[in-house]
């Protein structure tokens, strides 16, 4: 395998780290744009710029590869790893990166969800901003834990449809 698979493999995974950072920002975003603070409009133009970049880096990673390891695409057969093994070990990686990373602050707002704002009065905004802050956190446990059980299915689609954009 070439150092220019290795790298290709890991902007394609920054990418969908980049997604999954858009999307699980996006309810309390939402949830400032509806309540009329200043700038819903300039919060909605940076969401498309973000999910921009995310899409033109999946789109063009193969490019970006190249541009970086250029003159130095060496082949890395120590591991003799395909293509799809790569991936797996990506995103294995990156599941437990991402569990790992949000469980303490997904439990703790539960927690504080559970024991306080449970408490609080329907009307009480704080009610409303503890229950969002919990999203953030738990979309990414969540994604994480898809990432990291579902890695050979999600490999072999990813293969797949690298696959099919070739032909």
């Amino acid at each position: 395998m070439s150092l220019r698979i290795l790298v290709f493999v890991g902007l394609r995974i920054y990418a969908l780290y980049f997604i999954l950072q858009i999307v699980s920002a996006m309810p309390m975003t939402w949830r400032f744009v509806s309540m009329g603070d200043p700038g819903p409009q300039f919060a909605i133009a940076i969401i498309a710029f973000m999910m921009l970049i995310a899409l033109v880096l999946w789109s063009f990673a193969h490019r970006l590869a190249a541009a970086i390891v250029r003159g130095a695409d060496t082949s890395i057969d120590k591991f003799g790893l395909t293509l799809e093994e790569t991936y797996i070990f990506a995103f294995v990686f990156l599941g437990l990166y991402f569990i790992l990373s949000t469980i303490g602050p997904a439990l703790q707002q539960l927690y504080y969800v559970v024991a306080v704002v449970a408490q609080l009065s329907e009307s009480d905004p704080q009610r409303s901003i503890a229950v969002f802050q919990l999203y953030k956190p738990g979309i990414t446990v969540i994604a994480g834990f898809a990432s990291l059980l579902g890695a050979p299915f999600w490999a072999r689609k990813l293969v797949a449809l690298g696959a099919k954009m070739n032909n």
